[in-house]
């Protein structure tokens, strides 16, 4: 009689009479885990993760499935290892090459971190064949156990669920801004000609740096600095047109950072003006955008104020309008009100 240990030790192979929820391990066809890989943007393969884990605790070993699939690249190599075991267990001793497999994913997952967009996708598909090639030995396995058995190829509403979540993470990802702060010689000469169409920036102007405040498009709010002047442009409609906030240097009296509180706050970037007003703009605190971009409008505004004629120091009496009151300051955060005299409307 044929050991059930050891399916191979007889002399003829016995059928199984096993489902497919009844297989040691998880089973899918490679056409779906690819297509489900892709389309969820790689969130599929931590529900496979999950699935294997849970396959592998059920065999007896003490492990937390949910864990372990949400660190899948630092536990490949012990699932495969385990998987290895559960091999030998039905006498398959079959060696998958742990090392490489679990060594090669983890690279792959690692650089999709550190490789801009859009060349982020190289990385990205590359560290599926590592998972494929294991899935293979597990199919292979299964068909020699139980052959009768189909592989599953079935996208129930739980695989769309996730294609939808990486739809959005794509969209996300692609169609918004990933990184606010640009350096004005990394701008496209096609946003540049439409910023001096909008008037935003004078022909004889380069932009230093430049936020992007808007979500989907450069063009449609932010804050950008030259030699001479800061700038806060805002696109409000078609038929109200750009408008715009300039701020010369030579008018600018001080600039002061205040940072953020929290985390999940923004730091305030304050331009004191020589009219009195204190201007006000948000900065995120993400990837120290703040102090970069303040760091590098004060080297511009201290290297235009050098070149300034010394101007006559002003009465002790007009210190007290150095500061705006919390009123004003509070009427110009952030907007662009039509009876200030520094905001223009080009239309």
């Amino acid at each position: 009689m044929t050991d059930l240990l050891d399916p191979w030790g007889g002399a003829e192979h016995l059928e199984m009479p096993w489902r497919r929820e009844a297989l040691p391990l998880y089973g899918v066809s490679l056409t779906k885990f690819l297509l489900l890989f892709v389309f969820s943007l790689g969130l599929y393969q931590f529900y496979w993760g999950y699935r294997q884990w849970r396959s592998i605790r059920d065999a007896g070993k003490g492990v937390f499935p949910l864990v372990r699939a949400f660190f899948l690249p630092f536990f490949l190599y012990a699932q495969i290892r385990h998987t290895e075991e559960i091999f030998a267990r039905y006498g398959h001793r079959e060696r998958i090459g742990a090392l490489p497999l679990a060594l090669t994913f983890f690279l792959l997952a690692l650089s999709i971190r550190f490789v801009p967009a859009p060349f982020d996708l190289l990385p990205f598909l590359g560290s599926a064949f590592p998972l494929l090639l294991f899935q293979q030995r597990i199919n292979a396995f299964h068909r020699k156990i139980a052959p009768q058995v189909p592989l599953d190829h079935v996208i129930g509403f739980r695989h769309l669920a996730l294609v939808g979540m990486g739809g959005f993470l794509l969209f996300v990802n692609y169609c918004t801004i990933s990184d606010p702060l640009i350096r004005g010689d990394a701008l496209s000469r096609k946003i540049h000609d439409r910023f001096l169409e909008a008037g935003y920036l004078q022909p004889q102007e380069k932009i230093i740096y430049l936020y992007a405040d808007g979500l989907f498009s450069i063009e449609g709010r932010g804050l950008f600095f030259t030699e001479t002047r800061l700038v806060r442009y805002l696109v409000s409609g078609e038929e109200e047109g750009p408008r715009i906030l300039s701020l010369p240097y030579d008018d600018i009296v001080d600039l002061s950072l205040q940072g953020a509180m929290r985390p999940t706050e923004d730091s305030v970037l304050y331009v004191e003006m020589n009219s009195g007003y204190t201007y006000m703009f948000d900065l995120p605190v993400a990837q120290e955008i703040d102090k970069r971009f303040y760091r590098e409008l004060r080297d511009a505004w201290v290297r235009a104020r050098r070149l300034l004629p010394t101007a006559p120091s002003r009465p002790a009496h007009d210190t007290k309008h150095d500061h705006a009151s919390p009123a004003d300051a509070a009427s110009t955060h952030l907007q662009f009100n039509p009876s200030d005299e520094t905001l223009h409307d080009l239309r």
